[in-house]
């Protein structure tokens, strides 16, 4: 359902005599888990813990909920994603991601980095 594209830099030098390097790993930490914590409350919300369990089974998540409900943890992009699929897999929700985008930027709205002029 979703599309993800090949993790990998171009191979790309900023001057033709320096070597190349291999990209540090990130051990998995892509993204933190803002996404994640919106993600299964709109899942609970809608089919309480029984359904909370149900997405992090069917994503075969590494982490379970209380982890994924603190912002300040993070998870890979393939976890990511895989509770993305598994979160519209639960709800018949062909626009899931996207409502998950939504309510992220509205509970987010009226913190002081969206105020701050830019």
């Amino acid at each position: 359902m979703l599309k993800r594209a090949a993790l990998a830099a171009d191979p790309a030098r900023m001057h033709a005599d320096a070597a190349l390097t291999e990209a540090p790993q990130s051990d998995g930490q892509h993204l933190c888990c803002t996404m994640t914590s919106v993600l299964l409350r709109l899942v609970r919300s809608r089919g309480g813990e029984a359904a909370v369990s149900a997405v992090l089974e069917w994503a075969h998540s590494k982490h379970d909920a209380p982890y994924l409900e603190n912002i300040e943890n993070w998870v890979s992009l393939d976890e990511a994603c895989a509770l993305l699929e598994a979160g519209a897999h639960d709800t018949g929700e062909e626009m899931f991601a996207r409502r998950v985008g939504e309510e992220m930027l509205r509970q987010h709205a009226s913190t002081p980095a969206r105020r701050s002029p830019r």
